[in-house]
């Protein structure tokens, strides 16, 4: 009687462990089994390919585009193929934002030393916040309308700073290297809004 408990529990052990190998995912960054519990995994979409990648894998992603560690590091010789080039070709924040900065801008039609090769685009971007915040300031006693203004204006300096980021990331997009003729615009919706619009053409220039 004692053997056949053994024995049902030694099955029920091999058919639990059966289970959860079917229920565990094979990570495509490292080749090892997702638990089914492992509730920190990601799933990355390339093209039309989805590739799902372990917790630790997904960390290890997330500390190299935060420039923390290099890419290979992350990758490994179990590594799905397009999932390598994938990283091999990521960029982190910091580099997007430099190539971003790098948009060269102008509020007239053209930069000294420099001539236009190709005019890629009429382009826009904005940025939205609202007036809540400072409509209750205004309300309060009037010592403290000087620190109102100043916070206002650093919101409106803010928002302007990330329309024209928005709008050279836009220009990049394109394959231009300059915008010129930019414009910032303001407005307010409803009296409790206030909408930055930057616009302007995107270009390729060289120098002369």
């Amino acid at each position: 009687m004692f053997k056949l408990k053994k024995m049902t529990y030694l099955v029920d052990k091999e058919n639990t462990q059966k289970e959860e190998d079917n229920m565990a995912d094979i990570c495509s960054c490292c080749g090892r089994k997702i638990p089914f519990f492992d509730a920190e995994f990601e799933y990355i979409k390339i093209k039309d390919e989805t590739y799902k990648v372990c917790t630790e894998c997904n960390r290890k992603m997330n500390a190299c585009s935060s420039g923390d560690i290099s890419v290979e590091e992350v990758i490994s010789a179990a590594t799905h193929e397009k999932l390598a080039d994938y990283l091999r070709n990521f960029k982190s924040k910091a580099q997007i934002d430099n190539e971003v900065n790098s948009i060269m801008v102008t509020s007239g039609y053209n930069f000294e030393g420099y001539r236009i090769i190709k005019y890629c685009d009429y382009i826009s971007a904005e940025t939205v916040f609202g007036m809540g915040m400072f409509k209750s300031l205004l309300a309060s006693i009037s010592s403290v309308v000087g620190a109102e203004s100043e916070a206002f204006n650093n919101k409106i300096k803010e928002a302007k700073a990330r329309a024209v980021y928005e709008i050279r990331k836009n220009a990049l997009e394109l394959g231009a290297n300059a915008i010129i003729g930019i414009d910032i615009d303001f407005s307010m919706i409803a009296g409790e809004m206030v909408v930055i619009i930057a616009s302007g053409t995107a270009v390729v220039i060289e120098k002369i």
